[in-house]
């Protein structure tokens, strides 16, 4: 008897300390939901009423792609968002207000989303709202004129791609990412791209040898890539009438975007340590650096996450406008995750 009055006692030990985590489980993933809220409202208040951004333009250019008269061809495959958009218009809600409210939302989610991952890997509440608070400063640090709809989409996928990278690169999450992102816009391609990382081995790299140690990500990645490209130009093709200037853009039917690799060069060199763009090119300078500086002793899952960093920025400079900050968005996440998982390792 003594001894089954042991077991239970023990028993009721292990459920009671069962329910209090729990209890403090849910307390704090409560709590983080609701400061990620708060947060996410004061941000997107300073966005709307603080920062002078083009919000008439924004919604302009998505209204746009609906039509088959974006701006650019390069717009006319950035379908989700103006989508969504048009889905809560047909609700009866104006045009205008079913934008902001996918802005805001999507904002929403990607505060709620940093606190999830960051937390989901063993990292205390307190440095997922450390993490939450830094991300949204830099953020509004970030802008420039305007915020597109793609853009805060885009955003959501970097978000999650970035802590797959550093966490759980697992192709069930991967591929949906992948869906998700080549419908909002081309640069789903990234996903594809990291899948293709993945599949090498980074410490064969540093001898200068090519070796994959992962056949069935290789060419997961691979055909992701190939299918990605055959959509982005197939809708292109199928959608685009002309531009919103009545032309045909007939300079980028071809590779369907800008070449600025030259012209962010120049601004670059003549331009951004003379003007406001100072800050953001001295950051991104300190995030290379930063890169490059560890790349030979670090370990093999952030040397990858590190290449696909140094890619995204390659395509940015190639095909973006680095002035335009906002095109920088998708280092942000990326530059976080890898900071924590250097110098805030979770638990396993």
């Amino acid at each position: 008897m003594k001894f089954l009055f042991t077991i239970n006692s023990l028993e009721g030990v292990w459920f009671s300390k069962m329910i209090k985590n729990r209890h403090i489980a849910i307390s704090n993933w409560a709590a983080g939901f609701l400061f990620s809220a708060v947060v996410s409202a004061c941000t997107f208040h300073i966005l709307f009423h603080q920062i002078n951004l083009d919000w008439h333009s924004s919604i302009i250019r998505s209204q746009g792609v609906m039509s088959g008269y974006p701006d650019w061809i390069a717009f006319q495959n950035r379908l989700l968002g103006p989508m969504l958009v048009q889905a809560i218009h047909l609700t009866g809600i104006e045009y205008d207000a079913a934008h902001m409210f996918v802005q805001a939302f999507a904002w929403l989610l990607n505060c709620a989303l940093v606190y999830v991952f960051v937390t989901a890997s063993g990292r205390s509440p307190q440095t997922a709202i450390i993490a939450v608070t830094s991300f949204a400063i830099i953020f509004l640090f970030s802008q420039y004129r305007r915020l597109l709809i793609w853009d805060s989409l885009d955003l959501l996928m970097m978000t999650t791609l970035a802590y797959l990278a550093f966490s759980l690169p697992r192709l069930r999450y991967l591929i949906p990412l992948f869906i998700f992102g080549i419908l909002n816009r081309e640069s789903g391609l990234f996903v594809a791209l990291f899948i293709l990382i993945d599949a090498f081995d980074t410490d064969a790299l540093l001898r200068l040898r090519i070796r994959v140690t992962n056949w069935f990500k290789f060419w997961t990645g691979i055909s992701l890539m190939l299918i990605g490209i055959i959509y982005v130009k197939s809708v292109r093709t199928l959608f685009f009438i002309e531009t919103r200037g009545g032309t045909d853009d007939i300079e980028h039917q071809l590779i369907g975007n800008h070449f600025q690799i030259f012209t962010n060069l120049r601004g670059i060199i003549r331009g951004s340590f003379l003007d406001t763009n100072f800050a953001h090119t001295a950051m991104v300078a300190a995030l290379v650096a930063t890169l490059l500086f560890f790349f030979w002793n670090d370990t093999d899952r952030r040397r990858k996450g590190a290449i696909l960093t140094l890619s995204i920025l390659a395509n940015i400079l190639m095909f973006g406008i680095f002035r335009e900050t906002r095109t920088l968005l998708p280092l942000l996440p990326l530059a976080l995750f890898y900071g924590l998982d250097r110098w805030s390792p979770g638990k396993p």
